[in-house]
């Protein structure tokens, strides 16, 4: 799981990495609307990690509490399902992935409102020609972008800076 672990966390920092390099306004919404999908994806692979390690930590510490005062069932198993659920509460603190995966889905979030903003015309983007719309959307998504990097803890709970 760490190997996967680092994989993603490389991935996160990727869907996030400040300003879109694009030649055209075309490849600029393709690439915003491709960060869309990815936060979106890795939200829900941060949310599964977290249940995972929740679900083992919650199931694990009550066998453990249940097995202990079972007569006749060996020491070893409360201990190592003790181990189990120490190493799950590490996981998931040192990962934060119910924090990694709540950021994650704030920036899909504004990223698609702020996208179908300026499809559609609305809010900032009323009345205004393409080019100033669009020079305004660059502006407002890739804020949105550092916004939302800025906040992205890392393993062990700093921030990207």
């Amino acid at each position: 799981m760490c190997g996967a672990r680092t994989s993603l966390a490389d991935h996160e920092y990727q869907c996030l990495a400040g300003p879109i390099q694009a030649s055209s306004p075309e490849e600029y919404l393709s690439g915003i609307v491709t960060n869309i999908d990815s936060c979106k994806e890795l939200w829900k692979n941060n949310k599964k990690y977290h249940n995972m390690l929740r679900c083992t930590i919650i199931v694990g510490a009550a066998l453990v509490t249940a097995l202990i005062n079972i007569p006749g069932i060996p020491s070893v198993i409360p201990t190592l399902l003790s181990a189990i659920v120490a190493v799950a509460a590490g996981l998931s603190g040192y990962y934060r992935f119910d924090e990694r995966g709540h950021q994650l889905f704030l920036t899909s979030a504004k990223m698609a409102e702020e996208y179908n903003h300026f499809q559609l015309h609305q809010a900032e983007y009323k009345g205004l020609e393409s080019g100033p719309a669009f020079e305004v959307f660059m502006e407002r998504t890739n804020a949105i972008l550092n916004e939302q990097r800025a906040n992205l803890p890392t393993n062990g709970g700093e921030k990207h800076r």
